[in-house]
Parts: C-alpha cells; structure tokens; sequence
C-alpha cells in the first residue's frame, strides 16, 4: 500500500487496516531541501533537453538549406526572434538569407573532377588485360619525346 492509497481512503473516509495505520506512523515527508534540490535538477533537464531540440532543429534547418554553419544560424534565428520549428517563417528567413547572403550557403554544383579526356590513339577505355606491364608500355610508347638538357 503506498501513501496515496492510504490518502485515498482517509479523505474517502474509510477505517485504515493495521498495515496502513503501521504505514502512516513510519511516514515523514521528504526534506524540503532534497525536494528544491530535485526540483531544480529536474528544471535544469528540461532546459538542457529544450536547448537539445533546438540544436536538431536548427541543424536539420541548416542542411536542408546547404547553410555552412549552423551554430551562426542559431544565432541569426534568435536574433531575429524565429523559433526553428516554425517550417514556414523559417523558410521564408532562409529564402531571404540566402538572397542576402549567399556566401553563407554550400553551392548546389555538383562536386568531383570532371572525365579525363582520353590520350591521343587511345579508345579511351581500359585495356582487357586489366592493368600491368601491357598497359605501361602502351602509354610509354604513346608518350610525347621530351628533349633533354645539352
């Protein structure tokens, strides 16, 4: 039996058994200093886990977006006092910011090297041999002369 049920039944104005009447003489609240100590771990949780929320969210925000760096975002989201869970007012910022300030945004141009050209009277494609010695010699032999020094 705990404490609430005991609660229960007095306020519901019921005789208490032997095992409750034990309970409720062995009981002594909780010490107050223990309780504000509880409590203001619990409030600092919350923020902590609040603040998490908005880190995520500014990150998915900054991604989408191809922003550089989103803990400038952040700053920039508050300053502007938008909450980066509000989809539209933050898209309307980002279209804005990103004509503003373009430098601030990842380029959407894909990246990589582009195709090599293939050596003159070559095909282009690999040798069937896969590699190795033949291959070496094909492109010894392809290679321009280079005079060398007197």
């Amino acid at each position: 039996m705990s404490i609430e049920e005991l609660i229960r039944k007095a306020a519901a104005g019921e005789v208490l058994d032997a095992d409750g009447q034990k309970l409720l003489a062995e009981y002594s609240p909780p010490d107050p200093a223990e309780v504000a100590s509880l409590r203001a771990e619990l409030e600092s949780s919350r923020a902590e886990l609040e603040s998490m929320h908005r880190r995520s969210a500014i990150t998915g925000i900054a991604q989408k977006h191809r922003f550089t760096d989103p803990e400038y975002l952040g700053y920039l989201l508050e300053k502007n006092q938008i909450d980066p869970r509000d989809e539209q007012h933050c898209g309307d910022f980002m279209t804005g910011l990103e004509k503003s300030s373009p430098q601030l945004f990842r380029s959407a141009v894909a990246s990589g090297a582009l195709a090599v050209p293939p050596l003159p009277g070559s095909t282009g494609a690999p040798s069937a041999g896969g590699g190795g010695r033949a291959d070496l010699l094909a492109m010894l032999e392809n290679a321009p002369a280079v005079p060398v020094g007197r």
